[in-house]
């Protein structure tokens, strides 16, 4: 039988005869009798199979038993092997291919198993360099053995093909390190070579392939080493948050159903079916209600690694199903979850990327973000591009724009923004595109940009004199800088538009090299936004619409957090006006212009809880109860001051991996959802049969 060590073990005298291989299931697989010519290596009473005979009956992906016959006619010797393709300890690595960058392997055999990335073949097969990749990295390997050599163009080893490499770690020539591989400085000298299994031509190029076709062939497309560095940085972000809150901050990990009830409490819903006529669960959008739940249970502390779905389109910042890490605390206050989220967040930038962060992180309140950024998640890095309130200037004077005029007399707003030495760089079309842009998505009134040169503008034609002057000393408007001016009825409706402006400026302003970002309070800046408004004037789309009252509010997150204490009493008024200026204690994470995650202090007294769903939100006590009566029960028996937060893991894990290497959240996930929320892989969402259907109760209608 062949040992561990795929020694045949024979006399002496038989060294350099001849070895014959025949495929025992030969009949079975179409394989042939092979006679091979094999230079015997002699080591005392045993002979090594050299890698050309080895590989002759072991590489291949076929299981079959072998029979070598050794020797001549009158003296023989007949080696068995059961199974010799499987992966058994003969083809186990010693060493991961990124490994290979020790001096103190050098002269040393080792075992690799990887994909074949490259073939390079030197002076018509003189030798042949390989590039072999798996996760860890990827490392040459040169074949200058003929029979090797031999093998690899017999058995058409393509690139993408898995093999096994065993071989002698040799330092390279000073002029051959490549000092864009990690393991550059050295190179494998193969002494064996088994193919474990031949791929086929590949559909796509593994670098600079379209999305589609990436997210079409997703199995090869994660072979990409950036891929493999996003799902790893993953791995140990998941690896982080379960040591820090589990094993540091005495969090229980706790999961909680997927499957539950249909409850308006933010975007659209899945439904899931059930064989009970008319009844249908819902995907859970967060476990918002369970963890609240498991404080009134005395949990104290929870945290979970959690799944949540919501049907909405998908955009770079979104998923159908998603991944947030979740956590619940009973009797702590809005300052315990800054100190707790911001020694985390130092804990994954320090231990990832080696990166001291500060903390504690800035706080700005709701309507300061919105006044001077347009924006309830302001990208810092930008901080001195920020807004004015010019509406005093246009006032009590008129301008020559209509649009203003006629605004300004129904008490609209006007507000400006200067973009610092963009005028002289940014074309008239590329302005009015962002212009255009911005007042389409926000549906602002009028947004104008005009340079600030020595060329006649609307500053100089549309406007007074005294209107001039004021924007020139409120702005210090300067030469080569853009002027745009936001104007609308509507208070956030202007600042949003110019929100969205404010945005693609700093983008174009990044990129000509006006901002740059060099140390690591410029790169990173985190943000606590506080102080929401509870509740907001309803919209009419999907989502929290239909959670409104006829005066036409909806909660501005959800309807279990917690009014400010100071705002209490305008909670209870009969007027909207009143009910619009309580403020909820609710706080926003922050990181360079992306909502890292939210949570708030909940409502945890039963009758406060009943009183904003019935009264405030209008929902009445029969849909109350159907809806939240469990929650509202649950808090009538003894519920702790409870709050927590949930973080969005796949965008956290996309901002730590950085733009250059996770352009979307597609990036940071194994099997993403394309951008219209279909997986392009598999073809899902897919038909079903029509009697799936059938005991679902359920009839497809022709689409109207």
């Amino acid at each position: 039988m062949l040992n561990k060590s795929a020694h045949v073990l024979a006399s002496s005298s038989f060294c350099n005869k001849r070895l014959l291989l025949a495929s025992a299931a030969g009949n079975a697989f179409g394989a042939s009798t092979r006679v091979v010519n094999v230079p015997v290596l002699q080591h005392h009473n045993s002979i090594s199979i050299s890698a050309a005979a080895q590989t002759s009956f072991i590489g291949t992906t076929r299981a079959f038993s072998t029979h070598a016959t050794v020797g001549s006619a009158h003296q023989q010797e007949h080696i068995t092997s059961s199974s010799p393709v499987s992966f058994g300890e003969y083809h186990q690595r010693t060493q991961y291919c990124g490994e290979v960058n020790q001096e103190s392997l050098i002269g040393k055999s080792i075992k690799i198993n990887g994909w074949v990335e490259n073939i390079r073949v030197i002076n018509q097969h003189e030798c042949v360099f390989l590039t072999i990749r798996d996760v860890s990295g990827v490392v040459q390997v040169i074949l200058k053995n003929k029979e090797l050599i031999d093998y690899l163009k017999e058995n058409e080893v393509k690139p993408e093909s898995v093999v096994f490499v065993k071989g002698q770690v040799n330092k390279r020539p000073q002029d051959m390190i490549n000092e864009k591989m990690t393991t550059g400085a050295f190179e494998i000298e193969a002494t064996e070579l088994v193919l474990l299994n031949r791929a086929k031509t590949l559909p796509l190029q593994l670098v600079n392939a379209e999305e589609e076709i990436r997210l079409k062939y997703r199995y090869l497309d994660l072979r990409r080493r950036q891929l493999v560095e996003n799902l790893s940085i993953r791995s140990k972000a998941l690896a982080i948050t379960r040591k820090y809150f589990g094993e540091m901050n005495r969090f229980l990990e706790i999961e909680t159903p997927t499957l539950f009830k249909s409850t308006p409490e933010g975007a659209r819903e899945f439904l899931v079916p059930t064989r009970q006529r008319g009844k249908f669960y819902a995907l859970t959008q967060s476990p918002q209600q369970y963890k609240q739940l498991l404080m009134v249970g005395g949990m104290d502390r929870y945290f979970q690694i959690a799944r949540c779905y919501r049907d909405e389109s998908g955009r770079m910042d979104r998923q159908p199903e998603f991944t947030q890490i979740d956590l619940e605390l009973s009797f702590l206050t809005q300052k315990d979850i800054y100190v707790l989220i911001e020694n985390f967040l130092k804990m994954l930038w320090k231990e990832i990327l080696g990166i001291d962060i500060k903390t504690p992180f800035q706080q700005m309140k709701y309507r300061d973000a919105m006044d001077l950024y347009g924006s309830d998640k302001p990208d810092l890095r930008y901080e001195d591009l920020k807004f004015s309130n010019v509406t005093e200037a246009f006032k009590n004077e008129k301008c020559h724009i209509d649009v203003i005029n006629q605004t300004l007399a129904s008490d609209g707003f006007v507000y400006a923004l200067k973009a610092k030495q963009i005028g002289g760089l940014m074309t008239r079309k590329q302005s009015d595109q962002i212009v255009e842009k911005a007042k389409s998505v926000e549906k602002t009134r009028l947004i104008l940009a005009t340079k600030i040169g020595s060329e006649p503008t609307f500053l100089n034609n549309k406007l007074t004199e005294k209107q001039q002057q004021y924007l020139r000393e409120k702005l210090q408007l300067a030469e080569g800088d853009m002027l745009i001016l936001s104007v609308d009825p509507d208070w956030e409706t202007t600042v949003k538009g110019l929100g969205r402006v404010r945005e693609q400026c700093a983008k174009y302003m990044t990129e000509q090299g006006i901002y740059q970002f060099n140390t690591v309070e410029e790169k990173y800046r985190f943000l606590w936004v506080i102080d929401f408004p509870l509740f907001e004037k309803a919209k009419d789309q999907f989502g929290q619409a239909h959670l409104h009252t006829s005066r036409g509010l909806s909660s501005m997150h959800h309807p279990f957090t917690a009014p400010h204490p100071d705002d209490i009493n305008y909670l209870y008024s009969n007027d909207v006006k009143d009910i619009l200026k309580v403020r909820g204690q609710h706080y926003d994470c922050v990181l360079n212009g992306v909502e890292l995650g939210g949570g708030s202090i909940r409502i945890h007294n039963a009758d406060m809880q009943k009183y904003v769903l019935e009264k405030v939100l209008e929902l009445g006590e029969e849909r109350t109860m159907v809806r939240f009566g469990h929650l509202i029960e649950a808090l009538s028996y003894g519920a702790p001051p409870h709050g927590g937060l949930a973080l969005g893991f796949d965008r956290l894990v996309a901002l730590i991996c950085g733009e250059e290497r996770a352009k979307t959240l597609r990036d940071v996930i194994a099997f993403p959802k394309s951008a219209s929320g279909n997986e392009i892989m598999t073809q899902a969402p897919g038909q079903v049969e029509p009697e799936q259907l059938q005991e679902l109760f359920i009839n497809v209608v022709e689409e109207r």
